[in-house]
Order: structure tokens, then C-alpha cells, then sequence
């Protein structure tokens, strides 16, 4: 990764490993390369972590590149492990960016639709667009594998659980 020059555009994107979070790092990453921005990759440990768990972060950040470019991004792009709340963090560093990218689950176990508190947060607070990424392709995982499931048991009503399948 090459180091940003001051003056460039910034992209700030969340990342912890999961997929979702690897979606965001490749919205990023397309971001950065359209608007001949930097990169900004964060990942947030709770206060107070020690020292190997944040090389273990700057570890979870060298994969989750390789896995969205093997080859290496192409493009400037800088790498930030902090220990705090992880919503107030993405905002403050979203105060001179131009744009903040976050993954989030389609639902949350809470109920929001647009994921956990961290989206939320930011999308109330952020100081600059923000980019919400999801990988779509585990909500059709899941909708898939609640078709089968209706499938097998069949409809509560006695019908054939195949009209329930065409049907959604």
C-alpha cells in the first residue's frame, strides 16, 4: 500500500472481516480509483486493546485486501487500527472525507433494517455521503434457504408448499 498525499481526496472505509465489511472495501477501493482519492482503511478494537491485538488488526486488514484485489488496490491508501467505540470513531474521521463506507446486514437482530447501531450512528452523524454495502448475495442465501425450508414442512394451510416457492 502507498502512503496518501496531503491534499488528496480521502475514502474512509469500515472494515472488521466480515463480508459485508469486505463488500464495503471493494465499493471503497472502485470509489477511490473513479475519484483519484485515497484510501482509508479502519478497523476499530475495543479501548484498551494491547499490542497484539492491534497487530492482529493491521493482519485483518492485509488479508481483507487481498482478498478484494489480489494485485493491490491501485491506489494510495492507508491502513488505521483504533481502540474506542467504532461508530464515533468512523464519524470523526469522516469529518474531511469524501465519502464514508460502511457494511452493513440487511436486518439487524434489533430489527433495523439498515443493520446494527454503527450504521445508524453514522448515517445520523457522518460529515460527509456515506455508502451503506451489503453483500446481496447472503440475503438471497437466506431467502433461498426459507423457500426449502417452507418447501419441506409445506404451507400451514394445507396447500402445496410449491405454490408458497412461485409465489415468492
Amino acid at each position: 500500500m502507498t502512503s496518501m498525499h496531503a491534499g488528496t481526496p480521502r475514502i474512509v472505509v469500515g472494515v472488521d472481516g466480515s463480508r459485508n465489511s469486505l463488500v464495503a472495501l471493494c465499493r471503497a477501493a472502485d470509489e477511490a480509483r473513479t475519484r483519484g482519492a485515497g484510501l482509508e482503511l479502519v478497523y476499530v478494537l475495543p479501548p484498551g486493546s494491547g499490542p497484539a491485538a492491534i497487530a492482529s488488526g493491521y493482519a485483518m486488514l492485509d488479508m481483507s485486501v487481498r482478498c478484494c484485489a489480489p494485485d493491490g488496490l491501485d491506489v494510495p491508501a492507508h491502513r488505521m487500527v483504533a481502540g474506542g467505540d467504532p461508530a464515533q470513531i468512523l464519524v470523526e474521521l469522516s469529518e474531511d472525507a469524501a465519502v464514508l463506507v460502511v457494511g452493513a446486514r440487511l436486518n439487524s437482530e434489533s430489527g433495523n433494517l439498515l443493520g446494527g447501531d454503527v450504521v445508524s450512528y453514522c448515517l445520523s452523524r457522518a460529515r460527509c455521503p456515506i455508502d451503506i454495502c451489503a453483500d446481496h448475495q447472503a440475503h438471497a442465501r437466506r431467502a433461498d434457504a426459507r423457500r426449502a425450508q417452507r418447501a419441506r414442512a409445506g404451507s400451514r394451510d394445507g396447500a402445496p408448499a410449491l405454490a408458497l416457492v412461485r409465489q415468492a
